[in-house]
């Protein structure tokens, strides 16, 4: 008999625009009832407005976005060109508005449709990618690291006990009547091969590329280089026309032409390059032309195109969501660019931001007789990183936790049960709670974290892990080459917020949202004192295990105010470097690494003043436990880091 594995088992997540929008473009089978939005309806959005609503009911699935010119008795359906599309829930309706089950994961522009979806037809493909044999749609396909252990976050329901008078009670409770539901999960320890996960417990990550995109001629092979009349690099530069627009979160955008329709006065026609030169076609990891850098000031990132919707006006599909709103003017160039297909190595910049983006998280089981029919999949959405810890110890690898993620709510694909049906009034409402129309996201449609481009995809083989050793710590700016162990944790304390109303029915009672407190910061580390060293020993040391320097004892006792002796009243703390690379080049020259380093609100060096101070080491205890040589076990708090990602990796959540 065939069972679920847990070894067989695969978890994805994705970064979601809006708290709790969960992004997949997706299609289905309709009914004949058609509406459209009588209002726009923004990502995020948990209830929409329609023009008619008198055949929609609580339990419907609806499709929304995606339609062209289909008639309903209160007009004709505005055609979007080529829309998001998303399937979502009605959980209440409100005369003409329609409460969904989860918040809208992209933004639908008034008059798309609204079209009631076939539940038992199962979801459709979401057009065909005619040039690439790799699915695009999914956006909830990133595979933290590597992993072996997962604290799912299903649902857990409080049950309250209400105690009545009753000569029958015997001192029990009378009744339970159920209370809020939660959605609480963990990913232990898990190695990390490239920095996908990094950024979500920081704030935002941009990437800029290490040269100006290249040059991009006619070779003739479609597959070494770009062919075609193109002796410049493709590129538009955006400001007050021709504007470009696009929203966080979109998988379908518009690179606009001047008024000529014929090119761009500011650039070259990026589409009709992607067309011309067979890029989706020939989309190797030597020739990934089908990538495009966004150069926007603050929100520089990465798109790869997944397929040209619309060559006349110029909308393409994207592999993934965009990271950034992105909006030219005036007085905000912005600078797009068609990629050649010369080698080149990234740079991702990951800053703090007070608002962290929410990630979805999708666990697809397929059981041990691998029966499709059989897929246990469940899906959980605006999910915040409670605390995480980046850590290394000696003979391992670098570890990273996502711990204590809390989750505004979760759909899956249970569809029936014959005690639930029996008391439901259509094929829809027969469905369970929480049920919904979700794509499958199996190892096909996964993205391994590589570390490089190995297909049309960032999809392939596993990138090697960052082995502690081939790190390098650096305190108060010497290396110290006998750290045995270190740990940085961040805690952004989330709260989950019940609030009242909201449209959700009595079968979704998970939280409105998941807000984080005060973000802190702390590190641990265990370093082996190499050498004993004169008392007075006070001569600026490239070398910590030399002796001649400064001891991690000392810099303890001057609690980070070193300047200003024993009136010192303004600590201004101290550096630090935690270099992890896997080319075994020093952090002068690796192109293949992770820094992480403190960030100050200006400046370069740690100072006493608002938001720029370094850190400080709370204590330094050279315990005698039997380690020989002796060892200092270091508790550090510091304010704020910064973390700095080099590869040859283009494609970030």
């Amino acid at each position: 008999m065939a069972v679920y594995r847990s070894d067989q088992a695969l978890v994805t997540f994705g970064a979601e625009a809006v708290h709790g929008g969960y992004q997949e473009l997706a299609d289905a089978t309709t009914h004949t009832n058609k509406t459209k939005l009588s209002a726009a309806a923004l990502a995020g959005a948990r209830s929409i407005l329609v023009v008619t609503a008198s055949d929609i009911a609580v339990g419907d699935f609806l499709r929304v976005g995606y339609e062209t010119g289909t008639t309903v008795s209160s007009g004709t359906i505005t055609n979007p060109g080529e829309s998001h599309s998303e399937i979502r829930r009605v959980q209440g309706v409100d005369g003409l508005r329609l409460y969904l089950d989860s918040p809208l994961g992209f933004t639908h522009a008034s008059g798309q449709g609204v079209v009631e979806a076939t539940v038992s037809a199962g979801l459709a493909a979401f057009p065909a990618v005619t040039a690439n044999t790799i699915v695009y749609g999914e956006a909830i396909k990133f595979i933290p690291g590597i992993y072996d252990t997962v604290d799912v976050p299903d649902m857990e329901t409080t049950f309250t006990p209400t105690y009545a008078l009753g000569s029958t009670a015997k001192r029990n409770a009378t009744f339970f009547y159920k209370g809020e539901q939660a959605f609480n999960g963990a990913i232990p320890a898990f190695s990390v091969i490239n920095g996908w996960p990094l950024r979500f417990p920081v704030g935002k990550i941009t990437t800029a590329t290490s040269d100006t995109m290249g040059t991009i001629t006619d070779a003739g092979d479609d597959d070494a280089s770009m062919s075609g009349a193109h002796s410049a690099t493709s590129w538009i530069n955006y400001d007050a026309g021709p504007i470009f627009t696009a929203n966080k979160g979109d998988m379908i955008i518009t690179l606009p032409l001047d008024g000529s329709g014929s090119g761009s006065s500011n650039g070259h026609d990026i589409v009709a390059a992607l067309l011309t030169d067979g890029v989706l076609n020939h989309a190797t990891p030597a020739t990934n032309r089908n990538l495009i850098h966004i150069n926007d000031s603050g929100s520089e990132e990465v798109i790869q195109v997944a397929e040209v919707l619309d060559a006349t006006a110029k909308i393409i599909r994207l592999s993934h969501p965009l990271r950034f709103d992105h909006t030219s003017s005036g007085t905000n160039s912005i600078e797009v660019t068609l990629m050649d297909a010369a080698a080149r190595t990234y740079i991702h910049t990951i800053e703090e931001t007070s608002d962290l983006d929410s990630i979805s998280m999708n666990v697809h089981m397929r059981d041990s007789g691998e029966t499709t029919a059989n897929d246990f999949d469940r899906r959980y959405y605006g999910g915040r990183i409670g605390s995480s810890v980046i850590a290394g110890e000696e003979t391992g690898r670098l570890t990273m936790s996502w711990d204590g993620m809390q989750f505004m709510g979760m759909a899956h694909n249970q569809g029936l049960d014959s005690d639930f049906a029996s008391g439901s009034t259509s094929e829809s409402s027969a469905r369970l709670p929480r049920f919904n129309m979700m794509k499958t996201i199996s190892d096909t449609e996964a993205w391994v974290p590589p570390n490089n481009v190995t297909t049309a995809a960032s999809k392939g083989t596993a990138g090697e892990p960052y082995l502690f050793s081939q790190g390098q710590i650096t305190l108060f700016g010497v290396p110290i080459a006998t750290i045995r162990s270190f740990s940085l944790s961040i805690s952004n304390s989330p709260e989950a917020r019940y609030y009242i109303g909201g449209g959700g029915g009595n079968r979704n009672r998970g939280p409105y949202e998941i807000v984080n407190q005060r973000r802190e910061y702390s590190l641990s580390m265990t370093a082996v004192e190499p050498s004993s060293r004169a008392s007075n020993a006070n001569a600026q040391s490239l070398l910590y295990e030399d002796g001649l320097g400064s001891s991690i004892f000392k810099e303890m006792l001057m609690e980070g105010d070193k300047n200003n002796g024993l009136l010192g009243a303004s600590p201004e703390g101290l550096k630090f470097e935690i270099f992890m690379s896997r080319d075994n080049e020093p952090s002068t020259t690796s192109t293949d690494y992770i820094k992480i380093e403190p960030a100050y609100a200006s400046g370069t060096e740690p100072v006493f003043g608002l938001s720029k101070q370094g850190m400080f080491i709370q204590s330094a205890k050279y315990n005698l436990d039997g380690s020989n040589p002796i060892q200092a076990d270091l508790d550090i708090v510091l304010r704020s880091i910064k973390i700095t990602i080099g590869d040859t990796l283009p494609i970030y959540p």
